[in-house]
This record gives structure tokens, C-alpha cells and sequence, in this order.
């Protein structure tokens, strides 16, 4: 996305963290500070300065936006209406389709699937209702504990805690917590396959292949050595 924007440009990034600022890609422009409201301070300040003639341009646009967003929602309930079905496998339009049907309105979903996040993002119709933390890391082990602590924090709200088999393991001992304080945190585990996203990983190096298992792999060889 960087990539097709013009050089021209007027970029301003807002992080928490100002050692976050200009990190990865140039900007013109680096704030630190609370993202919503620095945010609603900026548009406060556009709206006293924009023309009537741009004005009408972003209205417009905004127009275009949502018509091309509820095109995609149409596409995408098609698509979770098509029938899928194994008598080995749950498929993961099926988990989301049920997802819909059965979770509050108001969720807040902690995301920690890494080869199921793609279907989460795509299929599961996000409203400013819902909450939702995940990373754009390979982090395992996060989800269930952060589920746990932020049932603090959001009051009465229904907690979904998606986790792949492998981050399940290593986070599983959070279950007691959430059962000793009754914490609103739903678990749900996908099985895909264990650890596949290290497979993928590995696989980059070209020393795995769809018939071999973590076992088979010779972390001794100095390829694996990051240090």
C-alpha cells in the first residue's frame, strides 16, 4: 500500500510509542500521543479548513466506500452460504458462519490463530461494536492470558479468545484463572494441523516439505542458527 502512494504526499503517523515513529516507511509528520484522540482533534481542525469543493469530494468518496463495502459484504454472505461439508474436517467458513450466528453483537475478539486469522478477517462482519487485538507477529502464547487480563477491563462484554492448537498449549494454564474468577472468556481452539505456521516457516528454507513433521527437522543445522 505505501508503494502506490505519491511522493507528494502528506503522510502523519500517530503512535503511543514515539520510538514507533517513521520506523518502517518516511513520513512527514509523527505524533505521539493517544490514537482516537488525536485523530478527532485532526478532523476537528480539516473540517475548519477544507473548501466547500473538497468537501463534496470526500462526500463522494465516502459514498463510493460504502456502496463497494456493501458489495463485498453481499459477496462474502454468498460465499458463507455455499455449502461445505467433510465428514474429517470443520471447515473454516463453518466456524465463522457459526460465529455469526451465536456470538453477542458486541464481542471482543483476542486473535491468536495464525493460519486461521486470514478466514477471521476476511468472512467475520466487523462493526464498530465489536473489539478486536491481535499481531502482525508470530507470537505464540499471548492470546488466553491477554483474554484473561482484559475481562477487567471490559465490563459485561463477552470475551472470544481464538487460538491455534500450538498457542493453546502453551497458554492452557490460563484456563484456571479464567474458571477461579469466572472471567467471560470463550476459548475457541482451531485445530490446524499443529504448528503449521512454523512448517511454512521452515518450509521458506527449503528444508520441509507436506510429507514431513517438526521431528524431522535438524535444528543443529546452521541455517536455524539466528544468533
Amino acid at each position: 500500500i505505501i508503494k502506490d502512494i505519491s511522493s507528494d504526499t502528506i503522510m502523519v503517523q500517530i503512535m503511543q510509542n514515539p520510538h514507533e515513529l517513521g520506523k518502517y516507511h518516511p513520513i512527514s509528520h509523527g505524533i505521539a500521543g493517544d490514537l482516537e484522540k488525536n485523530v478527532s482533534l485532526l478532523i476537528k481542525q480539516l473540517r475548519l479548513t477544507i473548501s466547500e469543493k473538497s468537501t463534496k469530494e470526500i462526500q463522494q468518496r465516502i459514498k463510493s466506500i460504502s456502496s463497494l463495502t456493501n458489495k463485498r459484504c453481499l459477496h462474502i454472505q454468498e460465499e458463507l452460504g455455499k455449502p461445505e461439508h467433510s465428514d474429517k474436517y470443520i471447515y473454516p467458513k463453518q466456524i465463522i458462519k457459526s460465529m455469526i450466528e451465536t456470538l453477542p453483537k458486541d464481542a471482543v475478539f483476542i486473535d491468536e490463530a495464525q493460519s486461521f486469522s486470514w478466514f477471521l478477517k476476511r468472512y467475520f462482519p466487523f462493526t464498530t461494536n465489536h473489539i478486536a487485538y491481535g499481531t502482525n507477529a508470530s507470537h505464540i502464547g499471548w492470546g488466553m492470558p491477554f483474554a484473561a487480563g482484559a475481562a477487567s477491563h471490559h465490563n459485561n462484554k463477552k470475551l472470544v479468545c481464538i487460538v491455534s492448537d500450538s498457542a493453546f498449549l502453551m497458554g492452557s494454564q490460563t484456563l484456571g484463572t479464567i474458571a477461579k474468577y469466572r472471567l467471560p472468556v470463550l476459548v475457541i481452539v482451531i485445530n490446524n494441523g499443529g504448528f503449521s505456521s512454523l512448517k511454512i516457516e521452515f518450509g521458506n528454507y527449503g528444508k520441509i516439505d507436506d510429507e514431513q513433521t517438526i521431528n524431522e527437522l535438524n535444528f543443529n543445522d546452521k541455517q536455524f542458527n539466528y544468533s
